[in-house]
């Protein structure tokens, strides 16, 4: 094997080409490389990855009333619309229901789209319904996992609704 060579110098991550110093502790102990030369710093500082995550997502934040976003909820997409200043989002076809009805929706009141695609947000293709209702309509469309069984003591056979995620006790 090869004698292992480490680097003697860092360079500026800026691009300038200009080497970065080591970075040496109070103890004289080598604290690793700066990452940019001196005088030298990145194009946005962030105290942490924390804060550069809110900063990202403030972003949205700062578009005006009315802007639209596609927002994925459960796998599905939708269109989400700013309705207030301060991060106030809301599903358009929500927003879209209780201007036809006239009045805002209920927590318990869902929107079905007719055609099951969650970015068309014609009038006609929504339709307010109540969450059982809903949940009997896709249910219609992808019905739950179902088993037969046989009671092994009088040899009945009987249909349930598989339990899933749960693993059956031993």
């Amino acid at each position: 094997m090869g004698k292992r060579v480490y680097p003697t110098g860092r360079l500026c991550r800026c691009g300038c080409g200009q080497p970065a110093k080591k970075n040496v502790g109070p103890d004289g102990r080598n604290r690793g490389w700066y990452k940019y030369a001196e005088g030298h710093q990145p194009p946005r500082p962030f105290c942490s990855a924390a804060v550069r995550a809110k900063a990202h997502r403030s972003s949205y934040n700062r578009l005006p009333v009315g802007s639209r976003r596609i927002h994925e909820v459960k796998g599905k997409q939708y269109w989400v619309v700013k309705v207030a200043d301060r991060r106030r989002w809301q599903l358009e076809h929500r927003v879209v229901m209780s201007q036809v009805l006239g009045r805002p929706l209920l927590r318990s009141e869902h929107v079905h789209h007719k055609d099951n695609d969650g970015l068309n947000n014609d009038p006609d293709n929504l339709q307010v319904v109540s969450g059982s209702e809903h949940r009997k309509i896709h249910n219609i469309e992808s019905p739950a996992p179902t088993c037969t069984c046989v009671c092994p003591g009088c040899g009945a056979s009987l249909t349930h609704f598989k339990k899933l995620g749960k693993r059956a006790k031993s």
